[in-house]
């Protein structure tokens, strides 16, 4: 962009605002812009507002979002379009400016203060990150003004609970997508590696289909690298590039601490810090007394770091709008950077297919934009034989790992039902009535995924899922938080009576580990109470091993306590766990050649049904975890003859 005496907009930001004046004309009162991050959609929606204010001088906008990180910079921007004639003032936690011209307010504020404004209060209002805006309570604040034009922009429209924010503002009116903004070099180029250097593969790729899942995949070829080695690659990296400015995300503030003591130079930078601490780091990061910054739950979204060239994931997300978000820090272009270099040690397979897929996508989409007249007009000297997406795809090891690995992962996937339609109606034949119950039963039947909402993009929700006929899924609690303090208001004490009690509160979900990203863990959703767990599996597998735990089922659960320092569920815990038997310490099993022998050796256990047999079958090391699976291809003949039953 452009500065002179004022801020110019790219073309790309002028056909913004010409499809939301149009839009406008046409009489419509609400609209939604999407734009990829780094494209300047605060500036756009600024400069928006500035127009309408040049002819409506006594008007009063609101700016809303959900953070005040967010506010803070927002204003920030346009204060530099607006200019300094125009009142801007905050209405958040910390300030209140309720009667400023432009007001920046946090939805939560704004929220337990609606009292005090008029419904038709402000003449224009502008959503930011607006994909929240179907929270409960971000959507009542919405709904209670009546402003003659409501903007609502965002990078990522999409979200997990299958709801459609255009519900609020009707289809979108112009949407410049990442793919379309890498491939036509509006961003900044990207260098990805996906470090899989230590993917323990080979013997994987042979397995007979039906034999292997995504999730027992991931738990066998994954060999997860340990924290110091990690910080050695990052500062190796570092050393390459001009001016490093680096962030790094991790998947829990202990684990953001250990790693910014284990990298030169890095400042832990996330909630668990007190707002001015936050602030003062972020600044001092901005401004390179910090080359690194590691974080858990900051910068996923709007905050502008335009100087970070090095992204590094440390961190496991099942949602793509915050892999995405992530992404986006690094993309915004700066005149000190060339390109962002991205550190991807997220060993799972889930991961690995998104990267490919954008990959994919960008190139395709590459191809398309070099066949129209308007390529190069956004890309100057010469830079667009540049690659706007670069991943490793032409070297040996990705050719001998990481594609026989994606082949088998489309083979695995090929495997579920083709819709979540078919899978629901399998669902319902095993009696599954709540989220949790399903993960207890899907074994039983080897078309039905561990985690439907991963596989199914138009998932519906549990809700729908397993009982369908609602229409809609039922209303939730927006935070775990306040789940969690409607749990102790019930008085429930532990985790296996919250999934017998959680119906006498119709807002709380039956799984809330699932349903809620940043779920801490169970002591501290039922009763507030943090614990000390173990940094990394490994401290706490040398730990389980110490108390003789002999395996994760009955072993674990009656021992685990006798450690204040272990997880109840370890698996859940680190993102990087292993597996039960590497956690152990045994070697791996051998399992029984045929289905015959597997069946003889549960019989004389006394395994008489399917659940009792994921219960027991621990207690031989040579039996499968879910035998149907395993002895698929080898005349697997149903549970019934498998048990003796018929």
């Amino acid at each position: 962009m452009t500065v002179l005496s004022e801020i110019i907009p790219f073309p790309y930001q002028y056909d913004c605002l010409g499809a939301l004046r149009l839009a406008r004309e046409s009489g419509r009162k609400a609209a939604l812009a999407i734009m990829a991050s780094g494209l300047g959609k605060t500036i756009m929606a600024a400069l928006d507002i500035r127009a309408h204010l040049n002819t409506n001088k006594e008007s009063r906008c609101l700016f809303l979002c959900h953070q005040n990180d967010i506010l803070e910079q927002a204003q920030g921007e346009f204060i530099k379009v607006l200019g300094s004639k125009v009142r801007c003032g905050f209405f958040h936690g910390f300030e209140k400016t309720a009667d400023a011209q432009v007001v920046f307010a946090s939805f939560q504020t704004m929220r337990n203060n609606l009292d005090q404004f008029s419904p038709g209060e402000f003449d224009r209002i502008v959503v930011d990150e607006t994909h929240h805006v179907l929270a409960e309570t971000f959507e009542r604040v919405v709904r209670y003004f009546t402003p003659s034009f409501l903007l609502g922009i965002t990078a990522t429209p999409g979200r997990g609970d299958g709801k459609d924010i255009r519900d609020i503002y009707g289809e979108e009116v112009y949407n410049l997508s990442l793919v379309d903004a890498l491939a036509r070099g509006l961003l900044c180029p990207v260098e990805y590696k996906l470090m899989t250097d230590e993917i323990n593969s080979r013997e994987v790729f042979d397995t007979p289909q039906g034999q292997m899942s995504i999730g027992l995949l991931n738990r066998t070829i994954f060999v997860p690298k340990r924290d110091e080695e990690i910080a050695s690659i990052i500062s190796r990296h570092m050393g390459e590039v001009q001016n490093p400015k680096v962030i790094v995300y991790c998947s829990t503030v202990k684990h953001c601490e250990h790693m910014a003591k284990a990298i030169p130079g890095a400042v832990p930078i996330h909630s668990k810090l007190s707002r001015n601490d936050r602030r003062t780091r972020l600044e001092l990061f901005r401004q390179g007394v910090f080359q690194v910054a590691v974080t858990v739950d900051m910068f996923n979204e709007a905050l502008d770091i335009p100087q970070a060239n090095i992204i590094v994931f440390l961190r496991s997300t099942d949602s793509p709008t915050i892999f995405l978000q992530q992404l986006g820090r690094g993309l915004r272009p700066h005149e000190d950077k060339e390109k962002v270099v991205v550190l991807d040690f997220v060993g799972n397979c889930e991961r690995i297919s998104v990267v490919y897929d954008l990959w994919q996508e960008v190139r395709s989409q590459r191809a398309f934009v070099r066949k129209t007249p308007e390529f190069g007009q956004n890309e100057e000297n010469g830079e667009s034989q540049i690659e706007p997406f670069n991943l490793s795809v032409d070297t040996v090891e990705f050719k001998e790992r990481v594609l026989p690995l994606l082949e088998l992962i489309g083979r695995l996937r090929a495997e579920f039902y083709p819709t979540w339609e078919e899978a629901s109606e399998a669902a319902k034949l095993l009696g599954c009535k709540t989220a949790r119950e399903y993960w207890k039963a899907y074994r039983d039947n080897p078309k039905l995924p561990s985690k439907p909402h991963n596989v199914y993009e138009d998932f519906p929700g549990y809700d729908v899922f397993l009982r369908g006929g609602l229409g809609k899924s039922r209303k939730r609690y927006s935070t775990w938080i306040l789940a969690a303090s409607a749990a102790r208001k019930l008085d429930i004490k532990t985790c296996k009576e919250y999934s017998v009690r959680y119906q006498e509160d119709p807002m709380l979900p039956s799984a809330p580990e699932q349903v809620y990203k940043d779920f801490p863990d169970w002591p501290e959703f039922l009763s507030g109470r943090t614990r000390d767990y173990y940094l990394t599996w490994q401290e706490a597998s040398a730990a389980a091993i110490r108390l003789g735990v002999k395996n994760m089922d009955q072993s674990y659960r009656m021992l685990w306590r006798k450690d204040p320092r272990l997880h109840p569920d370890p698996s859940k815990h680190y993102a990087d766990f292993p597996g039960s038997y590497v956690f152990l310490g045994k070697k791996k099993k051998v399992h029984y050649a045929d289905w015959k022998s597997a069946s003889q050796a549960a019989i004389s256990m006394g395994i008489c049904s399917a659940s009792h047999y994921r219960k027991g079958y621990e207690g031989d090391d040579s039996l499968p975890a879910d035998p149907s699976a395993y002895y698929k291809n080898k005349g697997w003949p149903g549970w019934d003859k498998f048990l003796g039953k018929v």
